[in-house]
């Protein structure tokens, strides 16, 4: 009340030049590509657009954080329309969600199982641990994992991968002093 507005800022962190076009090649290549992020739920959807990981003509299903009766129920329907061979179903968990999935052994395989036939798996808002704790949920499967990251927060994730790619950059040098390979940010 009686307030003068006076302006408003702005701040965006723009996706490296050629990241939507390597998630595409990567992707032609038959490879997954998941995302493990802190970033919020909003954030993560609009990165997740913005590089071309979620379809605009997919389906995009969010395991809600609830009792774990109705997780359970919620990821079965939702495991019920998943058709790998369409290519357009999406799945996004936050990290409170991500956290009762993997403390219980059923969900956690019901999870993956489910994860592994999406076209896309977002995690947002998850932690440093449990970016690992997802690189070893899918690993643990047999597949050859890759974990790229650029900060401290991703060098378990990276750490956790067969192999670990590292990007120097603004995040600093933890990321690239852990991995595998390390590389330069564009």
């Amino acid at each position: 009340v009686d307030m003068e507005f006076l302006g408003i800022t702005g701040v965006e962190d723009k996706l490296q030049e050629g990241v939507p076009s390597a998630i595409y090649k990567l992707r032609t290549a038959g490879i997954k590509v998941w995302m493990l992020t802190g970033d919020k739920y909003s954030t993560a959807i609009q990165i997740g657009k913005s590089c071309h990981l979620l379809s605009h003509e997919g389906s995009l299903h969010t395991i809600h954080n609830a009792p774990e009766s109705e997780m359970v129920d919620e990821m079965v329907e939702i495991d019920k329309i998943v058709d790998p061979k369409t290519g357009t179903h999406s799945i996004i968990v936050e990290g409170p969600t991500l956290a009762k999935i993997l403390a219980k052994t059923d969900m956690k395989e019901l999870f993956r199982d489910m994860a592994m036939r999406c076209h896309t798996v977002i995690c947002c808002r998850v932690t440093p641990q449990q970016k690992a704790d997802v690189v070893e949920l899918v690993k643990n499967t047999g597949k050859v994992t890759l974990a790229i990251g650029d900060g401290g927060n991703d060098v378990s994730m990276i750490q956790s991968a067969n192999v670990g790619v590292g990007i120097q950059g603004r995040e600093g040098l933890q990321a690239s002093r852990a991995s595998d390979f390390s590389i330069g940010s564009m």
